[in-house]
């Protein structure tokens, strides 16, 4: 950890020179960083397309918010070699109704193998001295929280709790002793099979009498829901939004490419719906589903009042579909809500971290009146 405090105060006396060795990623780059993701992250990733290059293609330098000014950064070596990387996600915002950019920091890998001492700190400094008006990270280890304090960056304590709601709670079981003892342990064979039933009604029943659920208030009656087009996403979801101070300023082309990364890098299938009474739209909701097993929630928009309504259809439509549990992120605008329904909260590994140069933006992102779902964030992790 000296090490990094060490980067940086050199980063500091570095602030106003010329950043030795670090440069803007260029889309020649993209092979090099690939292999360096491939020795460095994909061993701990839940990311397991093997089109690297194409995801690094889509979603950093071809996305339609890809922004010139913003650009990802590496950092090179003495002998030209790339010895670190991090990705800058551009995000689309209004905040009280004037635009601003935020970009997620994403993909900081750093080669073991290089003599890059003290890299990781460099290149964050850089990111966080550029011009976006706001940085986020949802992912962030022990290490990063370390550097991204020491440059002025601060934890979203709520938006590193996540939340569960079990629909089979033997598939879950099963599911995490598959995780932990691997998938050929002797509990998970054929002859294991009457006790996981077993177990299914035994902790379903049991979940049911400590999480007795509390009447729902403002659920609107006669909803339905349909599919969450780019088309309907950017029609509707502004006036949904509307409400909160700082929200994503989606557009159509955005969201078709988002929607197509999602489909083709999501782990899961993707099930995107919006919900509807009557004209009135209510919200939406963007889940991966994974049958048989935990589906992450991405995305949950809807006003306080019809927050319920949006929540249980998702809940119905996961169940109908198979999965065993959603798990998602808990959102301020979410809380209220969740405490209603039979959701387990749990404390994430990783921890989500801002930046801000303008106090205001940083006592939004920390209220009620923030609406950035994972979605907009670092959604292939999930």
């Amino acid at each position: 950890m000296d090490d990094v405090w060490r980067s940086l105060a050199r980063y500091r006396v570095m602030a106003s020179s010329r950043h030795h060795g670090i440069r803007p990623f260029q889309e020649a780059d993209i092979d090099d960083v690939a292999r360096l993701w491939d020795s460095v992250l994909r061993p701990s990733s839940s990311l397991l397309t093997p089109d690297t290059q194409g995801f690094l293609q889509r979603t950093l330098v071809s996305s339609p918010w890809a922004d010139p000014e913003l650009p990802s950064l590496v950092y090179v070596q003495g002998d030209g070699r790339i010895g670190g990387f991090l990705g800058c996600c551009v995000r689309r915002m209004v905040f009280d109704d004037r635009p601003i950019r935020a970009v997620c920091a994403a993909h900081l890998m750093i080669d073991p193998t290089a003599r890059a001492r003290g890299a990781g700190a460099l290149l964050l400094g850089r990111f966080m001295g550029g011009p976006q008006e706001l940085s986020v990270t949802d992912t962030a280890s022990a290490a990063a929280r370390a550097m991204w304090k020491g440059l002025g960056g601060h934890t979203l304590h709520l938006g590193s709790v996540g939340w569960a709601h079990i629909l089979r709670p033997g598939r879950v079981a099963r599911t995490l002793v598959a995780r932990r003892l691997g998938s050929e342990s002797w509990l998970l064979r054929g002859a294991a099979q009457p006790m996981w039933l077993l177990a299914d009604v035994v902790l379903r029943y049991g979940i049911q009498t400590v999480y007795q659920k509390l009447p729902a208030e403002g659920v609107v009656g006669g909803t339905s829901t349909e599919p969450l087009t780019a088309t309907a996403a950017a029609e509707h979801l502004p006036a949904v939004a509307a409400p909160f101070r700082l929200r994503p300023d989606y557009d159509a082309p955005y969201l078709e490419s988002l929607f197509h990364d999602l489909d083709r890098f999501g782990q899961g299938v993707p099930v995107s719906r919006l919900v509807r009474s009557g004209a009135r739209v209510l919200g939406s909701y963007v889940y991966l589903l994974r049958y048989d097993s935990i589906s992450p929630v991405l995305h949950v928009t809807a006003r306080e009042r019809d927050v319920d309504a949006v929540l249980g259809h998702l809940f119905e439509n996961a169940k109908a579909h198979g999965a065993a549990a959603l798990v998602g992120r808990v959102e301020p605008h979410l809380q209220e809500a969740l405490h209603r329904d039979s959701v387990f909260l749990f404390s994430a590994d990783a921890r989500r971290l801002i930046h801000s140069h303008d106090p205001k933006l940083i006592n939004v992102m920390r209220s009620a009146d923030v609406l950035m779902t994972l979605l907009d964030g670092e959604w292939w992790w999930h």
